[in-house]
This record gives structure tokens, sequence and C-alpha cells, in this order.
């Protein structure tokens, strides 16, 4: 049975309080959980869209999502967004955390023993109460992901299946101009210097104009190079109209000679910054405007405080893989993340859960062979 009710955890094992007994927990779940799911997410210094409501209920819709929060003291203190994935006419499925759950309010001390009992919360609602094959996929982060990735595997849970894109490449930020440089690659180096000398107009942006820019050069990008179309790019208006301030996506676009010619939607979560979606124009491949914006970037992060600037994946683009792994550089970290930690729910869950896999190989196969 579907556990909604509010109730109170005792997590033994974990650090004790003050008074010796193991720290108490309220457990919220679905409609239990207070108002304004996307402005508690921005409060984590480890928030992500894959956490929010705008942006999963584009790609799961939100009939197929779940909501935990752990509360302590009044206060949420660990939450996750789940997707239900089951067969049409089958109760059992897959539990998918992916980017949570989230534990690192921001302006709190970071207490590893939160990630544990949040863990311990998801895997009793949706493995052991609904008997889901639950799934989890760490943040990417190089400071807490192989943490995590610790603790989920000391929880019992592990690793079936290999990922379609496992690499994730993440640039360090937080260094001099001087540290920044020498960190490139030698290559890249070299072709950013080239990208300075031809006077780019570099800016972040908010102007609807921009945005409509932005848009239609992601479009003329993906027709050049002949990717499928997903659509994503264009729910980047809805995204800046309706995520909490923390979270909205800002547009940087690069202009030469007036023309703009590459952009990117850049969103500033928590302690990372995330690269989004990217735009260019046919102009831009002799220009080396996409070195130019990148330094312009990392530039900026430097000066507002960040440490990471995630790049995402490679998308089995030799091309992509190359500019990102020269543009991470030395102080940067292709960090082995995308891995998704499984944990055996019933029988029947875990029979749902290999036919969906067998489902999802099979279109992501399809994909590829529309992308070649």
């Amino acid at each position: 049975m579907t556990v909604t009710a509010l109730r109170q955890a005792d997590h033994a094992g974990y650090p004790a309080t003050a008074a010796g007994a193991a720290p108490k927990f309220e457990v919220l779940v679905d409609g239990q959980c207070p108002a304004g799911w996307d402005e508690t997410v921005a409060q984590f210094d480890d928030a992500n869209y894959d956490q929010t409501t705008v942006f999963t209920n584009h790609g799961w819709g939100e009939a197929r999502m779940s909501r935990l929060m752990l509360r302590q003291n009044g206060d949420v203190v660990a939450a996750a967004r789940t997707a239900i994935i089951t067969l049409p006419g089958v109760p059992k499925g897959i539990a998918f955390l992916r980017g949570g759950p989230l534990w690192r309010r921001h302006g709190s001390p970071v207490d590893v023993s939160l990630y544990r009992n949040a863990v311990d919360a998801v895997r009793a609602e949706y493995s052991v109460a609904r008997g889901h094959h639950l799934v989890m996929t760490p943040r990417f982060n190089p400071d807490y992901a192989p943490v995590e990735a610790e603790i989920l595997k000391a929880e019992g849970f592990c690793v079936k299946r290999q990922s379609a894109d496992p690499y994730r490449y993440i640039v360090r930020v937080d260094i001099s101009e001087k540290e920044q440089m020498a960190s490139f690659e030698q290559g890249w180096r070299r072709n950013l210097k080239k990208a300075l000398a031809n006077g780019f107009e570099i800016a972040l942006t908010d102007r609807q104009e921009d945005l409509d820019t932005f848009i239609s050069l992601n479009r003329r990008m993906l027709a050049r190079k002949n990717f499928l179309d997903s659509g994503n790019v264009l729910t980047t208006p809805q995204l800046i109209l309706d995520m909490p301030g923390p979270l909205k996506p800002k547009i940087v676009l690069a202009r030469h000679e007036g023309k703009p010619v590459v952009g990117a939607a850049i969103v500033f979560a928590g302690d990372t910054a995330h690269y989004l979606f990217g735009a260019s124009d046919d102009s831009m491949l002799p220009l080396k405007g996409g070195y130019a914006l990148q330094w312009w970037v990392i530039d900026w992060l430097r000066r507002e405080g960040f440490k990471w600037y995630d790049l995402g994946g490679e998308s089995l683009s030799d091309g992509l893989r190359q500019f990102k792994r020269g543009l991470v550089g030395k102080q940067g970290c292709v960090l082995e993340g995308n891995i998704e930690y499984e944990y055996d729910g019933s029988v029947s869950g875990r029979m749902a859960a290999e036919v969906i896999f067998a489902i999802r190989s099979a279109k992501r196969a399809y994909m590829k062979y529309l992308n070649r």
C-alpha cells in the first residue's frame, strides 16, 4: 500500500543526539509535502534540475512523479523527487531517483548522516512499501559524488548495467586566471588565443529578443549537425518564467561584429554552475567562438564565487569529447558519473524493471542510429 501519511522514523545506527537517542525525522510523502517544492530545492547547495518540478515534468509528467521530504525540528533537511515508471497494467516497476536526494542545506554544516537517512527513507518508501525496483544516480559533484556512491554501496545498492554516457566533464573555476589558462590542454589554449584575437562581444542577458536569438541559433546548429531535435531547448522560456530566482537559467551570447554567433544557457544551481543548452552559427567555426564564450563564462563564475562548472556529458561525440577534455584540463575533473545504483524491491518489480530497461536500450540504439 502506498505510504502517504506523515510518519515518525527512528534511524538506528546514525550519530546520536545530545540525549543519546538516534535522531528523529518526520518523513513526508506526496500530499503531505508542503507547497513550493522548487523553492525548497533552491535552498540546497546540491540543488539540480533533475529534482525540480518544472524540469522533470517536461520529461516525465507530473502523474509519474513522487515527492519525499525529511523534516527535523520543523525544518526540511532532505528531499527527493522520484519518477515511478511502470508498464501498462503492471503496478510494480522502477522508482528512478536522479540527482538526489538533496541533503546539503545552504548555510548548514555538511552532515553525511543526512544522506544515509534520506536513502533509508527513500528505500523504505519506494522499494519496501511499494515494491518497486529502486534506481539512484548521485549528483555530479567531484566533492560529494564519491561519498554518496560509497554510501549506496554500503547500503546494498549495486551497479548492474553500463551507462550510455557515463562521463561528466567538470571545470574547476575557483582558481586564478593564470592557473586556469595553464590548466587547459595545449590545443585548447591555442584555439582560445585565436578566438580572443577575433574581438567577440560577450554578455549575460535576460532580454526576450536575445532568448529568441539563442533558440534560433540552437535550431540551426542542430540542423547543421544533423542531430535529432529533442525540443528540450524550447523549454528555456518556461524555465526562466517558472523556476525560482536562484534556479532560473541565464543566457550568454557572443557577438562578432554585431552578429550573434554562439550562445549558452547556464544554470547557477547551488554550489555548481551547469551548462544546459548550447547554440552556434555556421560562421562561429573558423572564429573559434565557443572557446571565447567558455573563457568568459569561467571568468564570470570565478568572480561570483563558484567552485565547479558542469559541462555535461559527451553524447558519444568525438568532437565534443575533445573540446570538453581540453577545457577541463589539469585542474578539472572527468567524473565517472551517471552511474545507476540499483536496489531490488519485490520480485515483480525486478522483473518489470528488466523489461523497462530493455525498452530503454532499444530506444537509445534507435536514437544513436538516427544521429549517426
